[in-house]
């Protein structure tokens, strides 16, 4: 490393410059570090705004709830939870966004669990899209369905006007 930079440079460059959002909270899931993105996002301006807070203050009960769930299980068993998708439901202006999530035990030097941290990255555009392909997939498959159903239709009904015989000829009429 060069002589010039210490780890604490590191972490504050990660810290202000990182766009995806990391956040560190306490044993009581309150918060202790954000970086500046998780600030924009939750629309504080300075750290000191933010300090204290919990997920109870920015979410509905039932987004917050799982949240809080989540990190008792990781302050429980040690174990991170990796990559999931997490849609999150804000109590001011019923804002929905979508997050991709990955939350860590948060550990002092001797290795004792003090809290949590977690870094959520904004996939709300990525859904929105998935969600869309799938409603075309399920209305193309609809459509397919009833143009087979047509055609099976179409078939019988051609049938129906065929003779069941062939008619015969007497010889030499062509």
């Amino acid at each position: 490393m060069d002589e010039n930079t210490d780890n604490n440079d590191l972490f504050h460059n990660l810290m202000d410059n990182m766009s995806d959002h990391i956040y560190f909270k306490d044993l009581e899931s309150r918060f202790i570090m954000l970086n500046n993105s998780t600030m924009n996002w939750h629309g504080y301006d300075k750290l000191d705004d933010a300090l204290g807070k919990t997920d109870f203050d920015l979410f509905t009960n039932e987004h917050a709830q799982k949240a809080y769930n989540d990190e008792k299980q990781i302050i429980e068993t040690g174990k991170p939870i990796i990559g999931i998708l997490e849609k999150e439901t804000w109590q001011k202006g019923n804002r929905v966004a979508w997050v991709s999530t990955t939350k860590m035990p948060l550990k002092d030097k001797n290795g004792k669990i003090i809290g949590t941290f977690g870094i959520s990255r904004d996939v709300t555009e990525q859904k929105l899209a998935e969600d869309k392909i799938e409603q075309y997939a399920t209305e193309l498959k609809t459509i397919h369905e009833d143009m087979e159903e047509e055609l099976r239709m179409a078939g019988e009904l051609q049938k129906a006007f065929l003779p069941s015989e062939y008619p015969s000829f007497p010889h030499g009429v062509a």
